[in-house]
């Protein structure tokens, strides 16, 4: 009985990594609500006043199972190609073409590199929660 639970186990382990692919994804994200929350001063948050876009680079392993994805990977956000971020992110995504509501977390550690040299930047254990909703327009660029 052991040895079939095994062998059904791998199974489904091996039909999960098949259908797993690599995805590099180009966003253009335009945030509407920025927040944190710090033990000195507590939960900060408000609307964003006025609107700028953020250009992002998600590249990433993700699981395909029909409408919902799963995945693991590296986003790249950029400020004005000033400063840049580069952080470890898990995600699933909703597709109902062309929308897709993606729900992920970002963080835990990062890579901040910028070309006017080193950033003064602390990245302990910070987690940074993402909801958003993109319009796809091509198989790898969305802009929500």
């Amino acid at each position: 009985m052991k040895k079939i639970v095994l062998v059904l186990a791998l199974c489904v382990v091996a039909v999960g990594t098949m259908s797993a692919q690599f995805r590099l994804d180009v966003n253009a994200s335009v945030p509407v609500y920025f927040g944190f929350t710090s033990e000195v001063t507590g939960t900060i948050g408000d609307v964003a006043d006025f609107m700028f876009i953020i250009p992002e680079l998600d590249i990433g392993y993700q699981f395909d199972l029909s409408m919902l994805k799963l995945g693991v990977g590296i986003r790249v956000l950029s400020f004005f190609g000033l400063v840049n971020l580069l952080t470890p992110e898990i995600f699933s995504e909703l597709h109902l073409d062309p929308f897709v509501l993606r729900v992920g977390v970002a963080g835990g550690a990062a890579l901040v590199f910028s070309p006017l040299g080193a950033a003064d930047f602390e990245t302990g254990a910070i987690f940074v929660p993402d909801v958003s909703v993109n319009i796809k327009l091509a198989d790898i660029f969305r802009i929500g």
